[in-house]
């Protein structure tokens, strides 16, 4: 903290409270429905890759940021439930932060070995507490938040379990102020609601100096198709004219801006 006192406004050092320089965004949306979540969960448990469906589509998502941008390295910074450190197993509280992932992938990287170690670095918690002096400006926020449901052990005999739903809603259509006008500090933020058991909205604020980010839907859309039907396929390759994945049956709705 910033000095040794417990005032209200002492602030971590590494925390995104302090000033930082931003640039400016506007708000994007990408829509991932309910085929392409099964075919999801169909190759992760045929391929015994031994994670939830949550864990593997976040790591879709991380390697489709590597392929929109045609390099080999993402760098993430998530908000992440901590109860990785010793003891915190028994922490009751809202207890989350920030904290950075570093994915580098070598030339010739298949998806589904990209997608395999994103999910085991991601299973085992590899991620890092973010420097002071770190670059945001080469970083990219993501938010995951999936379903937050009671377990059956924890429901009263003749009650249903309680689902814990976020606001989100697909399209948007209560639209928002200003949309066209965000400020982000990082390289693209991004919020990724789960709206139900088998359906996503990807909140995006992109830059207006990087609006080829708005690809990310064909990204992951490419790349779903890869999994299911080339696994094999290098993760990065060279960039082609853009083409449309849904021509070939892939369900992810590229999303729109609001006005």
């Amino acid at each position: 903290a910033l000095g040794c006192t417990a005032l209200p406004d002492a602030s971590d050092i590494a925390s995104a409270s302090l000033p930082w320089e931003t640039v400016e965004a506007f708000d994007h949306y990408v829509w991932i429905q309910a085929c392409s979540l099964q075919t999801l969960k169909a190759v992760a448990e045929a391929r015994r890759w031994c994670c939830s469906l949550d864990v593997a589509l976040l790591a879709c998502i991380a390697c489709a940021l590597a392929r929109l941008r045609g390099e080999g390295v993402v760098r993430l910074r998530l908000l992440a439930a901590l109860r990785d450190g010793p003891e915190e197993g028994f922490v009751i509280a809202d207890l989350a932060d920030t904290r950075d992932l570093d994915l580098e992938f070598e030339a010739g990287t298949s998806v589904e070995e990209a997608v395999r170690a994103v999910a085991d670095c991601i299973r085992h918690r590899r991620w890092k507490v973010p420097g002071p002096s770190t670059d945001l400006s080469k970083r990219i926020f993501l938010n995951f938040r999936p379903l937050l449901r009671e377990t059956a052990r924890s429901v009263p005999q003749g009650h249903s379990a309680t689902t814990w739903k976020h606001q989100t809603l697909w399209p948007p259509v209560h639209g928002e102020w200003n949309w066209d006008r965000r400020n982000i500090p990082y390289s693209m933020w991004m919020m990724v609601d789960q709206v139900d058991d088998f359906e996503w909205v990807l909140c995006l604020k992109v830059q207006w100096a990087r609006q080829e980010d708005t690809d990310l839907g064909q990204a992951v859309a490419s790349l779903l198709r890869d999994l299911a039907r080339q696994p094999k396929a290098p993760l990065v390759h060279e960039r082609t004219p853009r083409d449309d994945p849904l021509d070939e049956g892939a369900c992810v709705d590229r999303g729109a801006q609001w006005r």
